[in-house]
């Protein structure tokens, strides 16, 4: 670990710093060499001390270009080194690069000025090693640099068993083995899965150098390669299919496969950079400022990469990573509440199996609605009988005729009210269809919440990932400067093994919420889709400020309990459904009732024609015989009177009608009261949970407070490590237990909409005026006693 650290911290370019109240040089850059990434990073330091004293009196601005620039070789540095150091102009040095701080842990004597080295490796630069200092008042340094057995295990967890090439500058490497101790091991020595491969600084050179068999490539970072070289090389590399790691984000962004390196990590050396750099041109001593720099780390993985060369990390690897490429999570289309709700109702399959049920009803009321109408009938015949019993009086041997008829109901007390039943009936249904319309939009909001839980839950876990791996991070720098022991390490290891296994069950879970939802709106069960948080949208579930007055004090929230129980109780489908059901039940019984006393009323006309006759018995009857001709066209009309002076079947369907409507009387106050207490209780709830929701927030608030106090003493090494641990893990939990709150609550709010019998989040503006117009003026009436 220490040979690792050692080689990266010294290998990195030079950055430049001059004073606008002082005269130009008085802040000299050094570096081994010439370099695109030290102009990049003396760009990004200059941007880091302009933000720090632009609002001193005199800020500091630094050029964008080294001052003292190397030709890779120790002589040509240590007399820019010298020359700086003689320079009466310049008051302070920044050097960056392997030569620039073997130059400076050479000098026999401390320096005169200010030398500040953002990445050094004290071992192999022989500087002075203190208690995290330097000792010596104008020197400082920062380490914490790459962990070359650290960075390969991860790697690992990603490419699986390949053979890796340690792919390193010659340059870097012919100084590191000249320069480290004897007790230091070089990266891939004595190792038979990794090979150091040093190459020339173009990636040409760079791919001749590979052997045939490496599957894998760590990248070193090449400080004399040009950038247009860096991004061949990365391209070559994917083009063979060979999966790389790189110790600097946005090589991942030009398309390196793996890096764990977060893209803030320079920013944040750079800025404490910044903060040495005003100490020493304000006269302060160097002597005690710490040398340790905690190196956090985050997986980062390119998956457009990852697809081009055919290697996918395992899952679990996936769930705490920064994909690059791709939306972690997240590539279909958005999906807000209200498109799930709007999307549901028309095409939910319970709910079709609903409006199916309506249209049935509806076609037995046109069935019973057609016994009262007229029934009109038609025939047509063709006969041929025996000529044998032929006569001219009464029968021809063939006859051809057709008759039509008409039979109406004039009055039928059973008819009528079976009708009035069955309209009854059909209202019952449809308030069947309006109670599943709202236990739908109920059931879509909690699965939308769930959804939105879930994902707040992930996406906590994947934050507390972050942590400890940062909180690992702290652990190496106790250990790097022996105020701990690696039992440490070992500690947040389990902590980031348990800390993994939990987002890898939130994701899973998060993906069941997905699941349900699809379901419910009737799409393939694993769409892709995006959320949108109603707290943040337009169809937000938050109650109206309209509504904020009635439940802020004890007799308001009392009144507009009141309100939502009047308001339930009128617009309850269930009380509605059996109001139309009693309502049937009484019409079927005043129809049996009626008809033992009034009989029912009909009546039929018809006529037949007979177009024609012929054969045996065809002729017409010879006149003066004193018979009739028979006659072509006859007809007939009646009316009928039926009534039933006794049947007692009817008696018994009387009494069990009126024991059914008893029944469902008494099933209504049932319903009525747990209407009543539904609403009520629901509102209850709602307050308790948005009292939650801040509560909740506040802990939140603490918890992270004392998790910084904690995360601060422990790198003072005033707590111990279960101590940090029980403050992440409280933290972890008020966030989760924020979260849940927030959804809780509009939950809790969709259920008592639910329970009021509408959802007033989807009734037109107009709806909603009227509502709270009636609402203001219930509570104006005077209070009645109870």
């Amino acid at each position: 670990m220490k040979d690792s650290r050692a080689l990266a911290g010294v290998t990195l370019a030079t950055v430049v710093v001059a004073l606008p109240s002082l005269a130009a040089g008085q802040v000299a850059v050094l570096v081994d060499g010439p370099s695109d990434l030290a102009n990049q990073r003396v760009k990004t330091l200059a941007r880091e001390v302009s933000l720090l004293t632009r609002d001193d009196p005199s800020p500091i601005s630094l050029p964008l270009v080294p001052t003292h620039v190397g030709d890779f070789t120790l002589p040509k540095v240590r007399a820019e080194l010298k020359r700086a150091l003689a320079d009466r102009s310049v008051k302070a040095i920044v050097g960056l690069g392997l030569l620039a701080g073997v130059a400076v842990g050479e000098m026999s004597k401390p320096p005169k000025k200010p030398i500040i080295l953002p990445y050094a490796a004290p071992r192999v630069q022989r500087l002075p090693i203190g208690n995290n200092r330097t000792g010596v008042r104008n020197l400082a340094y920062i380490t914490g640099l790459i962990d070359f057995e650290s960075d390969l295990k991860r790697f690992r967890e990603v490419i699986r068993d390949r053979k890796v090439a340690f792919v390193i500058d010659e340059f870097v490497w012919r100084t590191f083995l000249a320069l480290k101790p004897p007790d230091m091991v070089a990266p891939g020595e004595g190792r038979e899965d990794v090979v150091a491969v040093p190459t020339p600084p173009d990636a040409d050179g760079a791919l001749a150098a590979l052997p045939a068999d490496v599957e894998a490539v760590y990248l070193f970072p090449h400080f004399r390669m040009s950038f247009g070289d860096r991004a061949r090389l990365i391209q070559s590399l994917n083009d063979r299919k060979i999966p790389s790691f790189v110790g600097e984000p946005r090589w991942v962004d030009e398309g390196a496969f793996v890096t764990l390196t977060p893209a803030d990590l320079e920013t944040e050396r750079f800025r404490r950079v910044a903060l040495y750099l005003r100490d020493a041109l304000s006269g302060e001593s160097l002597a005690s400022l710490p040398t340790a720099f905690a190196r956090r780390t985050e997986l980062v993985i390119n998956m457009g990469t990852a697809r081009k060369i055919g290697v996918f990390p395992r899952f679990e690897l996936m769930t705490e990573a920064r994909l690059v490429g791709e939306d972690q999570k997240k590539t279909g289309p958005t999906l807000t509440l209200r498109q799930a709700i709007d999307e549901g109702l028309k095409r939910n399959p319970a709910l079709q199996a609903l409006r199916e049920q309506v249209g049935a009803s509806r076609a037995e009321l046109r069935e019973s609605r057609g016994n009262l109408l007229p029934q009109l009938g038609a025939t047509g015949s063709f006969d041929w009988i025996d000529p044998d019993v032929t006569s001219p009086l009464f029968n021809a041997e063939r006859t051809i005729s057709w008759s039509a008829s008409a039979q109406q109901v004039l009055y039928s007390p059973l008819a009528f009210n079976a009708y009035f039943a069955q309209e009854d009936i059909v209202r019952s249904v449809e308030e069947q269809l309006r109670a599943g319309r709202l236990d739908l939009v109920l059931e879509l909001i909690d699965s939308y919440l769930g959804v939105l839980r879930t994902e707040a839950v992930e996406r906590l876990n994947r934050q507390n990932l972050k942590r400890v791996r940062t909180n690992r991070a702290l652990a190496e720098l106790r250990v790097e400067i022996g105020t701990s022991g690696r039992q440490d390490i070992a500690r947040w290891d389990i902590e980031l093994a348990e800390g993994r296994a939990d987002t890898i069950q939130a994701s899973a879970t998060r993906n069941q919420a997905e699941i349900d939802l699809n379901r419910i709106l009737a799409e393939p069960l694993e769409r892709v889709f995006s959320t949108v948080d109603p707290e943040k949208g337009s169809d937000a579930l938050l109650i109206e400020p309209r509504a904020r007055r009635y439940v802020s004090d004890i007799a308001s929230f009392k009144t507009f309990r009141a309100f939502m129980a009047q308001e339930a109780l009128r617009l309850s489908p269930e009380l509605k459904q059996l109001d139309a059901q009693i309502e049937a039940q009484q019409n079927l019984i005043d129809g049996f009732v009626t008809d033992l006393f009034i009989p029912t009323l009909s009546t039929n006309f018809g006529f037949t024609h007979v177009l024609n006759r012929t054969g045996s018995g065809s002729e017409d009857i010879e006149a003066g015989m004193g018979i009739p001709a028979r006659d072509d066209f006859t007809w007939q009309w009646n009316v009928g009177l039926s009534f039933t002076f006794f049947d007692d079947t009817r008696y018994g369907a009387i009494n069990r009608l009126r024991r059914t409507r008893a029944q469902l009387e008494s099933q209504r106050q049932d319903v009525a009261n747990r209407v009543e207490q539904g609403i009520r209780s629901a509102l209850h709830q709602v307050g308790a949970s948005g009292a939650a929701v801040t509560l909740r927030r506040d802990a939140v608030d603490a918890a992270l407070v004392n998790l910084d106090a904690v995360t601060s003493a422990y790198r003072q090494g005033t707590v111990t490590i279960i101590t940090l641990i029980d403050a992440q893990n409280q933290a972890l939990s008020a966030e989760i237990n924020a979260a849940n709150a927030l959804y809780q609550y509009l939950s809790d709010f969709a259920a008592a909409e639910r329970a009021s019998g509408r959802f007033l989040i989807l009734e037109p503006p107009e709806a909603r005026d009227d509502f709270f117009r009636r609402l203001d003026a219930f509570a104006a009436q005077p209070p009645s006693n109870p």
